[in-house]
């Protein structure tokens, strides 16, 4: 039987890129590649075990899986801490970097499928 939600999701990523995304670059070391990314935002209040609450926001790129490859013969890898994301949406600039939340591991799949990656960031400076 054909799985409709699944369907659904493959629709949705594929309406998602076609409308909601601007071009990127994600940089790991010397390696590089250009992908359509959905930007929004993660924020999670959390108290730590001291008894401080942490309120913590974070950028976040929404990226598909298949595209997440820096054509280095290994195909599509996951998104590791340290990776940076240039982003020129807003007419300068900004150099977003790969980093964990408190709460939160610095990605994550965005579905239930795995299609979508969920990058979290942080600023790390004008280029």
């Amino acid at each position: 039987m054909v799985d409709l939600i699944q369907k659904g999701a493959i629709w949705h990523e594929s309406k998602r890129k076609a409308h909601r995304t601007v071009a990127v670059t994600v940089r790991r070391g010397g390696l590089e590649f250009t992908a359509l990314a959905t930007k929004g935002f993660y924020s999670s209040v959390a108290e730590s075990t001291d008894g401080m609450i942490i309120n913590e926001r974070a950028e976040d790129y929404i990226i598909a899986v298949v595209n997440y490859d820096f054509a280095n013969g290994k195909g599509p890898v996951e998104p590791e801490v340290g990776d940076f994301i240039y982003d020129s949406s807003s007419g300068s600039e900004v150099r977003m970097e790969v980093l964990p939340l408190a709460v939160e591991p610095a990605k994550r799949y965005s579905d239930s499928y795995r299609i979508s990656w969920r990058i979290h960031t942080k600023e790390t400076g004008n280029v």
